[in-house]
């Protein structure tokens, strides 16, 4: 039972991740305001993490992956977090870019180490597991906007708390 919860520990963490992205869809009119931005600016967002996610899956895949994927994957959670934490209280455009990009290389790279992970521990029913974390995750981001409307849809306390 316990090497089964220790297992299974890989999941929440991702739920964490998968709840910020709907998160940050919900605050985009509030991004928009906060910084006084156009759309094409907000989009940026968007092209930051995209930027980001591809540099995670070079590294993850070319670098990380000869590596111990359970400290990387905390290290990356730990970064995603921080960057988190760090957009909320951000008031300055341009850092806040750099910051989701930065978030997004963590992010996605402790996303593609426990998808890697989920195969490596659970080899004879791989096709459950990594559905029941892909459904998990969605599951997660379905609760985001509840979270940043309990909140108060307050950006610098959605953001926080999606990093706490």
């Amino acid at each position: 039972m316990r090497n089964t919860l220790k297992k299974l520990s890989i999941y929440p963490p991702i739920m964490m991740l998968s709840m910020y992205s709907a998160v940050l869809s919900y605050l985009i009119p509030q991004i928009k305001e906060m910084f006084s931005m156009t759309y094409a600016q907000v989009s940026v967002i968007s092209t930051m993490q995209s930027v980001g996610g591809l540099l995670a899956q070079v590294v993850c895949f070319g670098v990380f992956s000869a590596l111990n994927k359970s400290r990387i994957i905390l290290f990356s959670l730990i970064g995603a977090a921080v960057c988190l934490v760090l957009i909320g209280f951000n008031r300055v455009v341009f850092i806040m870019y750099a910051l989701f990009l930065i978030r997004a290389f963590f992010g996605l790279s402790a996303n593609s180490l426990s998808n890697a992970m989920v195969v490596d521990i659970f080899p004879k029913r791989t096709e459950f597991f990594v559905g029941l974390y892909h459904a998990l995750a969605a599951g997660a981001a379905i609760v985001g906007p509840y979270l940043a409307l309990a909140l108060g849809n307050d950006f610098t306390l959605s953001f926080a708390a999606s990093g706490a």
